[in-house]
């Protein structure tokens, strides 16, 4: 008993040791403006949020590193930016957003597009499974997490 006591206290000192959290910012509109990554009460990244026509390679976010698919911001508030190049004829055919539940929320098709904006606007707050299907069969998914 009292050994299962010292463990539950130790298990619970190291848990909040390792914390982390993500504090939001908004301006008087309700759009995202920074988000700070937080590691054990010390500020870990300020990140302004940009226009789709301010991004850079390096603000955009890898589905996997060796990719050719990024996107931005996640989370995310509004919408989602997300852009892939062709390789190989191999073209992304749909997106489809799921719910974390499974349900299908959209199906977009890309019509020889190589970016798409996803509107969440009109989604609650929660996480969603973004889909890339590809002509020959192949899928890639992200999980995003909309505010």
């Amino acid at each position: 008993m009292k050994h299962n006591l010292l463990l539950l206290i130790f298990l619970l000192v190291f848990s909040f040791s390792n914390s982390q959290t993500i504090t939001f910012s908004y301006d008087a509109a309700g759009n995202q403006i920074n988000r700070v990554y937080n590691s054990v009460g010390n500020r870990i990244s300020n990140e302004p949020i940009k226009e789709y026509k301010d991004l850079t390679q390096n603000d955009m976010k890898k589905f996997f590193p060796e990719d050719v698919i990024s996107y931005y911001p996640n989370p995310v508030k509004d919408e989602l930016f997300v852009k892939w190049e062709f390789i190989e004829d191999n073209k992304v055919n749909t997106i489809e957003i799921f719910s974390i539940s499974g349900q299908s929320i959209s199906k977009i098709s890309t019509e020889n597009k190589n970016t798409v904006i996803i509107p969440f606007n009109n989604l609650p707050s929660g996480t969603y499974l973004v889909n890339l299907n590809y002509e020959d069969g192949e899928k890639k998914s992200i999980t995003i997490i909309k505010n």
